[in-house]
């Protein structure tokens, strides 16, 4: 059975469980399950250490930490005690306990997000944010029991997506409408994941039904050969035979649907299996080769394959390596499979992680996680580097007067012109509202501030159209240099200190510590923009 297979010693009858599906279900959740209570007790110690110095009541606090060691202590029970359980205790038994216990894990983490409501500061609300956020994204590996999903992501977010909601702030209620989008995502997932098992398990199902039935039909000399032949019409996945040169001498014909050819196709041309892989891949995949001629693969090796018409398709391809009846190595079998929608999956999540949703830069979390590896390199090699910190000139103004479509134009149109004038290399960032930071690696001081003034001055001669007339807007730039033994925070710090010189001095300048580099030249403003600070 399942379960047994993962060396639990459970015995688990199909028909007590519901099937081939709920086994699966099973043996999949008790893989993750014993890594899921690491990672709650990971982010619940981060979360107790941090809070600890917050206005959230010791007590309380006290309180929910025993709480999170219960539910991480009762599941745990759980799952170590299955192979003592009985015969008669049906899977689905277990895989309801296993979501009861999850919803109460949820429950805690949503009490922790109601702690951001005793009004935390910016680090403790982060971190909790933070936590929940892995914690949530941890639960989507076990996504195929959307039972499971539901009751731990469901109590888990609310909470976060109601503090957000009762702020008056539009940017946090975009942050709420992100939560429950976020959340959306993850039992996405879960369908998906859901109906992969389900399709893969019915087939699977369907193979030996169609195999039985053949048995008492065929002799046993036939019966092996046909029914090898028949899972492999059948089978989803890509399976072939490689010699031990790498040419392929047999494959399935659903390799039509993976890679855009025949089976003929390899047939009249043995090497084509190697060909059709990725140029940048195809070392990883000669090497895996070599070595699965003696030793069964690992894991999935994922690679990509350039499909008949011309476009790049990743797999993942589990082998075996196949003996003469002497015992001799003479080839290898592959199981190959299709992972498009998974990087799919994986491309708009990494997407939805990192970058702006507006202006389509990077957010601050992925700007900060790149810009500390050039921090390093500069240090380590000695290398200059500049900071400069962007920020738009009565930018409140312009969205009360003009509308926040408006003010979107303008971040925009900021993001364009810089985007235009700076280097691949280059790292430029949304860090929230109008404000943005760009990190110019291996650039002295003398030409980022030209640079900047350039930008500043495009900026100053383009207008945005509004629902009436164009209208100008401004930017002031503040500018700090890398010097040997400051963090990126430091230098951040310093060229945001440096965007108040200019800010102070007028607006629409560049500053560079506490002198401005340029002259703030006459321009036109919107009504009653003079009045306001920054």
């Amino acid at each position: 059975m399942a379960a047994e297979r993962l060396g639990e010693g459970v015995s688990t009858p199909a028909a007590a469980g519901g099937g081939r599906y709920n086994e699966a279900r099973l043996e999949l959740l008790l893989k993750n399950i014993r890594a899921g209570l690491f990672h709650n007790l990971g982010f619940a110690a981060v979360v107790v250490t941090v809070l600890a110095g917050s206005a959230v009541p010791k007590p309380v606090l006290a309180g929910w930490g025993a709480a999170m060691l219960l539910g991480l202590a009762l599941r745990y029970l759980m799952v170590s005690t299955i192979k003592r359980w009985p015969d008669r205790i049906a899977i689905k038994t277990w895989l309801w306990l296993n979501v009861l216990s999850a919803g109460f894990m949820g429950i805690l983490w949503g009490a922790c997000g109601l702690s951001m409501f005793y009004g935390l500061d910016t680090v403790p609300a982060a971190v909790v944010m933070f936590a929940i956020a892995g914690i949530t994204a941890g639960v989507a590996a076990n996504g195929h029991h959307r039972p499971y999903l539901a009751a731990y992501l469901v109590p888990a977010l609310a909470p976060l997506a109601l503090y957000f909601l009762m702020s008056p702030a539009l940017s946090d209620k975009a942050m709420a409408g992100m939560v429950l989008l976020y959340g959306f995502i993850l039992f996405r997932i879960g369908q998906v994941a859901t109906d992969k098992l389900r399709y893969t398990t019915d087939l699977a199902s369907e193979n030996e039904d169609l195999v039985d039935s053949l048995s008492t039909t065929l002799d046993e000399s036939r019966r092996t050969e046909e029914r090898f032949q028949i899972i492999a019409n059948y089978s989803y996945a890509w399976e072939c035979w490689f010699d031990t040169n790498g040419h392929m001498i047999w494959t399935s014909p659903s390799v039509e649907r993976i890679t855009g050819y025949r089976p003929s196709d390899f047939q009249a041309n043995p090497a084509l299996g190697f060909d059709i892989i990725h140029p940048d891949d195809a070392d990883l995949v000669r090497r895996a080769m070599a070595y699965a001629v003696n030793v069964p693969s690992e894991g999935d090796l994922e690679f990509r394959i350039i499909r008949k018409d011309g476009s790049p398709r990743w797999v993942a391809a589990v082998s075996n390596p196949i003996y003469d009846k002497d015992g001799n190595p003479c080839g290898i079998r592959s199981s190959i499979r299709d992972l498009s929608v998974q990087k799919k999956l994986e491309e708009e999540l990494q997407s939805l992680a990192s970058t702006d949703s507006l202006t389509g830069t990077l957010n601050r979390r992925a700007f900060l996680e790149k810009a500390n590896e050039e921090v390093y390199r500069s240090a380590r090699y000695d290398k200059p580097m500049t900071v400069a910190m962007f920020d738009l000139d009565h930018f409140k103004q312009v969205n009360d007067t003009y509308g926040h479509n408006t003010g979107d134009r303008c971040i925009v149109m900021l993001t364009d012109l810089v985007q235009t004038a700076i280097r691949q290399s280059d790292l430029f960032a949304r860090f929230g509202g109008e404000e943005f930071v760009l990190l110019l690696p291996e650039t002295e001081l003398a030409p980022a501030l030209q640079l900047c003034e350039r930008l500043r001055r495009k900026v100053e001669s383009r207008p945005v159209e509004t629902d009436g007339d164009p209208i100008k807007i401004t930017v002031s730039v503040g500018v700090a240099d890398f010097q040997q033994n400051r963090t990126l925070e430091e230098i951040i710090a310093q060229a945001d200190a440096a965007l108040y010189t200019a800010k102070r001095n007028g607006r629409n300048q560049v500053a560079y510590g506490s002198t401005v580099m340029s002259e703030a030249p006459a321009r036109s403003r919107p009504a009653g923009i003079d009045k306001l600070g920054r």
